[in-house]
């Protein structure tokens, strides 16, 4: 039986705490730069893969946006001074370019004068004389709720007819404008400043339709009436 009042006595094959036999706990480990190195790497590819899952989930989300028909961001062309002028140029030759157009709409002398025989081959194919500024003369045969408030059917001619019933090519006059057309009726003489819109078709009283050439007035002229 142990007695407690005294320590337990080593055997005599047990080595000291203190005896140069026994083994001394190993020091302990150094870190090495690997040991440092491996933390820091380790949050570098984290916060990459936060990087590249941030970026996924906005393009997802621009890319939901730009599905609504949503403008998500905005992009802003800094020009400099000579481009900025050139610009500026450019806009101003076309503004001038349309103004020049328009004029010449309400200029007479630009419009070109056409046989009889030219305008018979025009009715023929209009579509093929789109854009082209002629002058025609003709009789208005019909201006009234069926043709509407701004065209109306003509017989026409490539020159003057001496009697109203020779303007034998029915064609469709639209007015560029209301005013245009303001002062025309019915049984009107007219010599007209026409650009060519093309073939037209409506229908008739009788039910069936009919196709013809459609010219859009710029200037109409009332020389006088049948009636």
């Amino acid at each position: 039986m142990t007695n407690p009042f005294y320590p337990k006595q080593p055997r005599r094959d047990e080595p000291r705490p203190d005896s140069p036999g026994r083994s001394a706990p190993p020091p302990p480990k150094r870190p090495t730069n690997a040991d440092r190195v491996w933390p820091w790497a380790l949050g570098g590819v984290v916060i990459g893969v936060l990087v590249v899952v941030s970026v996924v989930v906005v393009a997802t989300v621009n890319d939901d946006d730009e599905s609504l028909g949503l403008v998500t961001t905005t992009s802003r062309v800094v020009l400099s001074p000579a481009q900025g002028e050139r610009s500026r140029q450019a806009v101003e030759a076309e503004r001038a370019r349309i103004d020049a157009i328009n004029a010449a709409k309400f200029d007479r002398s630009t419009y070109e004068v056409i046989s009889d025989r030219d305008l018979a081959l025009l009715a023929g194919s209009p579509d093929a004389a789109k854009g082209r500024k002629r002058v025609i003369h003709g009789v208005v045969t019909q201006f009234d709720s069926g043709t509407g408030a701004t065209q109306f059917r003509a017989g026409v001619a490539g020159a003057q007819q001496d009697a109203w019933y020779d303007y034998d090519i029915n064609v469709v006059i639209a007015g560029a404008s209301p005013p245009v057309v303001a002062n025309v009726v019915k049984d009107d003489l007219v010599t007209i400043y026409v650009e060519v819109a093309g073939a037209y078709r409506y229908d008739t009283t009788l039910g069936g339709s009919m196709t013809v050439p459609r010219f859009t007035a710029n200037i109409v002229d009332v020389t006088g009436t049948t009636g």
